[in-house]
Formats: C-alpha cells, structure tokens, sequence
C-alpha cells in the first residue's frame, strides 16, 4: 500500500463525484474553462502541395461534447489528455494533409439533453462546420448524440462503447474508436470457462454502459453453457451496496462479474469484502478502469481478476513496442500520472489517428468525405500511430466499432495501478 488508506480512499471519492477535485493539468489547453478551443500551430509549408487537398482551408475543425464537469469529470479529463497527446502529435507532423488541429471542447457534464443543446446551438448555423465531431463518452451523452446528428453528413467518433452505437442503418456517419461490450463479454465467459465456473451472479452500477454490458454477458454466457444467476444494478453514487449484494449472494454464484465504468465499483468491491470476501470476482475492462489501489488493500484484492489490454499491463512485451512508446512518451506531457486506467487516453487519442487515416483515404478534410470512406478503413495497419497490435480489426460496412476479439484481452490478478498500468499484485 502506498501513504494512507484513508487519505487515498477520501481522495478517490472527492474525484468520483467531482465535488473538490481540481482539473488535471493540460498544457496546451488555451482557456481553464469547461468550454475551450486549442490548438498547436504548425508550419505547413514545407509539407504543402502545389495543389490544396479537397476541403482544406484554415485549421481541421474538431468539436468535442463530452464531460468537463459532473460526475463524469474524471473521465472526460483523462480523455481529454489523450485527445490533445494526438493533436499534438499530428501537427507535429504537419497536421491533417498540411491543416493543424483545432479542438473545440464543449462541457455537456454527461448530461444528454445538455449534450443534444450543445450540438443544435454549434451546428445551427452551418451543420459541416466541423471536419470531425467526437460526440459523447458513453450512454449518458452519446445515445442521445447519435440521435441528433443521425442525419449530419460529418464524419463522428465517439469513445463511448454502448453496442446500439454501431448502427449504420441509423447512425451512417457515427464510428467509435472503442470496443464494444461484446468482446469483453466473450473474454469473460472463455476465462470462466478455463477456471470451472458455471454459475456467475452480475453486479454493477446502474447506468446505460452497465445495462449494455448486462446485455453482452448475458448473451456471451448463453453461448458458453454459463448461468448467470441474477443481475444487480446498484445506485452509481451510493456508498454502501451491501444489501444489493446479498441479493446477489443469495442466488449462490460461484463468482461475481462486473462490468462497465461505473462510480459504483468501490462500494461493490467493500460489500463483496464485507459479505463473501473469498468469492472469486472477475472485472472487465471497463469496470477496472479505475485504480482499485486508491479505495482497496492488498487483501481486499485478493481473489479478483481485472480483464485488459495486454499493454495496459506493466512489463508487457507490448510495451516495447514503438506504437506503445510514442503514444506513451506524448500522453506524459499532458498528464504525467492518470487518475484512471490508460484506456482513456488511448480511446481518444485513437479518435484522432483514425480520422486523419480517413483524410488520406479520401485525399480530403470535408468532414462528409471522410465519412464516405472511413468504413475503408479497415485495419489498425492503415492507421499511422493507432495504439494497438497491427492486426486489430477496425470497421466495415456493418460495424461501425472497433473490432477487438475476446481472445485479444488477458486476465490477471487485480491490483494497483501505476501511471495508468496494471500492476498485478502476486
């Protein structure tokens, strides 16, 4: 354990609800307000054509509507780093074919209706005003988003996960550079399946991302000849679920699953301690984005399993890796010390990469060219700088997500995190 229990607990807490907890420094955000537009300036000239790609006057427009405060703060922060790594990273380069990014950062505190206020009042005016729109972080804003800009013909990746998100029919336009919860849903049942698991109980926070990984095990135990015995929604802030959890319980579980970020996911981890503390528990991805090490000892992590990317794992061969070392050598300059797991940087920094894959494709930066061919876009081996293994799939025609394998994900013990990693206790 590192310093206080107590004093790290207290300070978990104080983030998780964004009551006192200060804004992660930025550097090259330009305003200290939820609501801010930055960019790096970069010379072009030297890398300028005699003839201008299609669509290419003054900076790549990028309009951002995710979490700069509420709840959700914590998350949209440590987003927020990876997106201005990109940026960073892409204009010194030279940009998106010659143009420098510029991010427009709007607060929707992960509110949809405030979400859907703040697209209809940036696009009013002129609905491709943006060259990209990142729209939303997860269920809370970006359902309602890809609602509201179903019919906007510019390109828009969202970080959120939720399954109904990859709808070509009704989102045409709307990719997301996260897996969704099948993948992990799959990892899971195929790591129960290996350690004689029959009989799970679900547990986590009740919000939209929880319902769709809900739904995802669900299906993914059907496959595999798993029950899940009952399924526990908890309140998201509540600080003591123990009497959800002997709901749970009662259902005689061998284990208990958790998926999907939730704010929960302390007082679910101190109420299995408190009831069933040699019961085993198994986390996705989602779920241990957050750095148990601030809210659980050593002991209380006994017996738990966190699902993750194999470079999420400090010591990882992937980490060596060049993609992995120029991500991670970026990311530092804006924050040194993520508060949460380094998924969150890699999610949006991910965003950006992608869309400027698609600008190449499309030998333009119209926002509704690059949507024409970003399902073209089909492998992380056309992505310049996509942090992952080469072979991760990106989309199609019919999946608008990105295509990551259960058999892409590892299990560990659960443990601290160190700068974003994993650190597995013995």
């Amino acid at each position: 354990m590192i310093g206080s229990r107590h004093r790290r607990r207290f300070r978990l807490f104080a983030a998780l609800a964004a009551l006192s907890a200060a804004a992660l420094v930025l550097a090259a955000c330009g305003s200290s307000s939820s609501d801010s537009t930055s960019s790096s300036s970069t010379s072009s000239s030297s890398d300028s054509t005699s003839s201008s790609p299609e669509g290419a006057s003054g900076p790549f427009k990028v309009l951002v509507i995710w979490p700069r405060s509420g709840p959700l703060k914590l998350s949209g922060d440590e987003e927020l780093a990876g997106l201005e790594a990109a940026t960073t990273t892409i204009n010194d380069q030279g940009g998106i074919l010659g143009q420098p990014i510029e991010l427009t950062v709007k607060d929707d505190a992960g509110e949809g209706d405030k979400a859907v206020s703040i697209a209809q009042e940036e696009l009013a005016a002129d609905p491709e005003k943006y060259n990209l729109i990142i729209p939303g972080i997860n269920g809370l804003d970006a359902v309602p988003l890809a609602a509201q800009l179903a019919s906007n013909p510019t390109l828009q990746i969202t970080t959120a996960a939720e399954e109904q998100l990859s709808d070509p029919g009704q989102y045409p336009n709307l990719y997301s550079s996260l897996n969704s919860f099948v993948p992990n849903a799959e990892g899971m049942m195929e790591q129960l399946e290996k350690d004689g698991i029959s009989k799970v109980a679900f547990v986590s926070g009740d919000n939209p991302s929880a319902e769709s990984s809900q739904k995802a095990m669900e299906a993914q135990a059907e496959k595999f000849g798993i029950e899940i015995t009952t399924s526990v929604l908890v309140p998201e802030e509540s600080p003591d679920v123990t009497a959800q959890m002997q709901k749970a319980l009662a259902t005689k579980p061998e284990a208990i699953i958790s998926g999907a970020f939730t704010l929960a996911a302390p007082a679910i981890v101190k109420a299995r301690t408190k009831l069933a503390p040699t019961m085993p528990m198994y986390c996705d991805t989602f779920f241990d984005a957050l750095n148990f090490g601030e809210f659980a000892s050593d002991k209380e992590m006994e017996g738990i399993k966190f699902e993750s990317f194999p470079f999420l794992v400090k010591g990882n061969p992937d980490q060596k890796e060049p993609w992995y070392q120029e991500f991670s050598t970026a990311v530092k300059k804006f924050v040194a010390k993520p508060a949460i797991a380094q998924i969150s940087q890699v999610v949006s920094y991910n965003a950006l990469m992608i869309a400027r894959a698609a600008a190449e494709k499309a030998e333009s930066t119209e926002g509704s060219k690059l949507a024409e061919v970003m399902d073209e876009v089909t492998s992380a081996s056309e992505v310049k700088d996509f942090v992952g293994t080469p072979d991760t799939g990106i989309f199609t025609p019919e999946q608008h997500i990105i295509n990551v394998k259960g058999k892409n994900l590892i299990f560990t013990n659960a443990g601290p995190q160190e700068a974003g990693l994993l650190v597995p206790l013995p």
